[in-house]
């Protein structure tokens, strides 16, 4: 089986490269100027009921997924913006500007209904979170941590 996803992107930088997943920062080799996040989850640590349809479903950032024999493979659009926290601290937004941003988190995580718990966990963190034009947008990273482990798995 082919890494498809190789022949589609240029690795630029990786960010994280485990037991769990490899998150690379990458560039389409047609359109350099697009950057995604390219995310390699190994599938024992998914649950059996995390099928890659239902982050293709879930995900509004996905723009490339492949399912391949022990791993899924998600490319999401990067984002570019602050972190919120960051954002607050640094800009000071009014009263008004922090309500409508809870609002628009709160919107926007209805969209991980469809996904099980941990993953959906993962991906409204705060960490996840960022403005962009003064609009609350998620990063649609999947990062795999200790919390996936099976029960039993030592």
């Amino acid at each position: 089986m082919t890494n498809s996803h190789m022949e589609r992107y240029n690795i630029l930088n990786t960010y994280k490269d485990d037991n769990y997943q490899k998150i690379t920062l990458a560039s389409e080799k047609e359109n350099p100027e697009n950057i995604v996040l390219l995310n390699v989850i190994k599938k024992e640590f998914l649950d059996d009921a995390d099928s890659l349809d239902k982050f293709r479903n879930c995900i509004e950032n996905l723009v490339f997924s492949e399912e391949r024999e022990n791993e899924i493979v998600l490319a999401t659009s990067y984002k570019k913006g602050f972190p919120i926290s960051k954002y607050i601290q640094y800009y000071n937004p009014i009263l008004k500007t922090r309500i409508n941003f809870v609002y628009e988190y709160l919107d926007k995580i209805t969209d991980y209904d469809c996904l099980d718990l941990k993953p959906a966990n993962s991906l409204i963190n705060e960490s996840q979170v960022i403005i962009e034009r003064n609009a609350v947008k998620f990063n649609d990273l999947l990062v795999i941590d200790d919390s996936f482990e099976k029960p039993g798995d030592f």
